[in-house]
């Protein structure tokens, strides 16, 4: 059996300068790696099955070390997004995808990035659209420029 450990890890700045940190569960990988085993909230760049590893300094900052397909799509909907999850989680099981978090406020579900990004749109525009809630992928673009990773062209020629 893998055993499973929560690593912290270092996702951005509150606005009066503290750092923030996000707690993932991960199971460790020999070569000192952390592999994902849900899609987190607010680490950028990540979903399930990812491997990370920890950078030097101590800053708690990371580096991708082996992606595995999934795509991270998170639900915001202040104060209600249990009352969307039920219907939109059976939404995302249909074409193969799982709820990794649930509360109040956010859904973070995990789909392989070989649905389609047009089919897992047209999913969330049509469950969560007019439901004054707003979701976003994750791992799909750069969060300073906004240009698209496209990591998933790599795993398209293997």
């Amino acid at each position: 059996m893998i055993a499973e450990e929560t690593i912290e890890v270092r996702v951005g700045l509150h606005p009066n300068g503290e750092v923030i940190f996000e707690r993932l569960l991960v199971c460790n990988d020999p070569d000192g790696g952390h592999t994902l085993i849900k899609s987190p909230v607010f680490a950028r760049g990540v979903a399930r099955g990812d491997t990370i590893t920890l950078n030097e300094g101590g800053d708690k900052s990371f580096t991708v070390k082996q992606r595995r397909g999934n795509l991270c799509v998170r639900v915001f909907k202040r104060g209600g997004a249990l009352s969307i999850e039920e219907n939109l989680t059976i939404q995302f099981e249909k074409i193969g995808g799982d709820l990794d978090i649930a509360s109040e406020n956010v859904l973070v579900y995990s789909v392989h990035f070989g649905v389609g990004f047009s089919e897992i749109e047209k999913l969330l525009d049509t469950h969560v659209k007019g439901q004054d809630a707003t979701w976003m992928y994750g791992n799909v673009y750069d969060f300073d420029t906004g240009e698209p990773l496209n990591w998933w062209q790599d795993l398209l020629q293997v």
